[in-house]
């Protein structure tokens, strides 16, 4: 992006994140679509790494009413595994399992990979379908 700006523009200048203090070039800042940008964009305060931690939590706030920490004891209450299966990864991120919660009041059930989290959604956590499935996959 620094290619579009003056050479002397601020956001062409090394940066400092305002959370964990390094310094880093424009080109690895997170940019936002901002219409009072130069060009339509504005430079984010955070490093890349700080700017993805920050976003995730401020998510499961702003979703389900959860700090890090709550999901971290959630976590370790299931034993780092999905609540589901079991498993111990979480499909495409590792590191990451998904909140699961119901659609009508909200509440959070628990955290499960990202394929149980998909079957689940799939078919819309409704139990007679699901009784039904079990009945269709004894049948083989």
């Amino acid at each position: 992006m620094s290619s579009i700006l003056p050479h002397d523009h601020p956001m062409n200048k090394l940066k400092n994140c305002v959370d964990c203090g390094v310094e880093y070039p424009p080109e690895a800042s997170p940019v936002h679509k901002n219409p009072r940008g130069y060009a339509g964009y504005i430079s984010l305060p955070r490093c890349k790494t700080c700017n993805a931690i920050w976003k995730n939590k401020n998510h499961l706030a702003r979703k389900y009413g959860l700090s890090i920490e709550d999901y971290n004891q959630m976590l370790i209450e299931q034993g780092n595994k999905c609540s589901i299966c079991g498993s111990s990864g979480s499909g495409e991120d590792k590191s990451k399992f998904v909140v699961d919660h119901c659609h009508n009041t909200g509440k959070v059930r628990g955290l499960l990979c990202w394929p149980c989290n998909i079957g689940l959604g799939m078919f819309k956590d409704n139990l007679d379908l699901l009784d039904k499935i079990k009945i269709y996959l004894t049948k083989s």
